[in-house]
């Protein structure tokens, strides 16, 4: 006995949507911009290593290192305060600032208090304050090496997220928008 084909609709779409979740234009562009910003603070920090062993006054040397601090650290000190306030952290659920309209939920596990908020580790405040505390005492160039670390490790996850999700895409791509059934 053969089984007639027989066509079976769905009751959800497998059409890719037409904004990737992999981040829109201007979530790229704040990438790029924030990659520019790393780039030019890691330079600037370097500047300030190099002028550390050719100049005898370490003037030089801390004011490029606090240039780098503000450069690298400010970004950081500025989205632990605003995820502080909010109760929200930006890199987990999406920028709103963004311009997308939508939020990107990453894979990580998050517990929450009966308030709603966020209970896990925030590492990104954690490192705010080392900032904060190592420019108080004077220690720039430290607190701009921890910025740069902190900044890397974020965009190395950012970009390994978006790659997932881009792979995850491609994936439901192919999953066909029919079905046979055989009877």
């Amino acid at each position: 006995m053969t089984a007639l084909p027989q066509s079976h609709h769905h009751d959800h779409d497998h059409t890719p949507a037409p904004e990737s979740s992999g981040g829109s234009v201007g979530e790229d562009r704040r990438v790029d911009l924030k990659i520019v910003a790393v780039l030019f603070g890691c330079t600037v920090l370097i500047i300030s290593v190099i002028a550390r062993g050719v100049f005898d006054n370490a003037d030089y040397s801390n004011l490029l290192a606090m240039v780098a601090s503000i450069l690298l650290g400010g970004p950081i000190v500025y989205g632990a305060a605003k995820s502080l306030f909010t109760g929200r952290c930006s890199h987990d659920h999406g920028d709103s600032n963004s311009g997308s309209g939508h939020s990107h939920a990453h894979a990580h596990a998050h517990d929450h208090d009966e308030h709603g908020h966020h209970t896990d580790s925030h590492m990104e405040e954690l490192v705010a304050l080392a900032i904060i505390g190592s420019f108080a005492m004077g220690e720039y160039l430290e607190c701009a090496v921890v910025a740069f670390l902190m900044l890397i490790a974020s965009l190395i996850e950012h970009r390994t997220a978006v790659g997932g999700m881009k792979m995850i895409e491609s994936i439901i791509r192919l999953t066909p928008t029919r079905a046979l059934k055989v009877a």
